[in-house]
């Protein structure tokens, strides 16, 4: 049916599913950041009510779906370390409120 545990990884998010990929510090937790009740089902487990989650993204262009990304910024996230950072909320699409609450 899939080809590798990565496309089956993406076909359950798509869905709806939470999957935990396992990295080199530990597990990640992965859903859809679109999907507004998944991101609410991901706060009940992890008992993580007002914290922001982080954001994975594919590349910038994706991330501009929804944020601004200066040329500074830019850099940062296409550096090897690829930071996490706190982006200005003014792009073209909207993610749900309960992906970062409060702010």
């Amino acid at each position: 049916m899939f080809d590798d545990d990565v496309e089956a990884a993406a076909d359950l998010i798509l869905k709806g599913e939470i999957v935990a990929i396992r990295g080199i510090g530990g597990f990640h937790l992965a859903c859809d950041a679109t999907n507004g009740m998944t991101v609410e089902r991901l706060r009940s487990r992890k008992q993580r009510y007002g914290k922001p989650f982080a954001l994975m993204a594919r590349d910038v262009d994706v991330i501009r779906h929804y944020y601004s990304v200066n040329s500074t910024e830019r850099d940062l996230l296409v550096s090897p370390e690829a930071p996490i950072a706190l982006l200005k909320v003014d792009g073209p699409d909207t993610l749900p409120d309960c992906v970062v609450p409060s702010l």
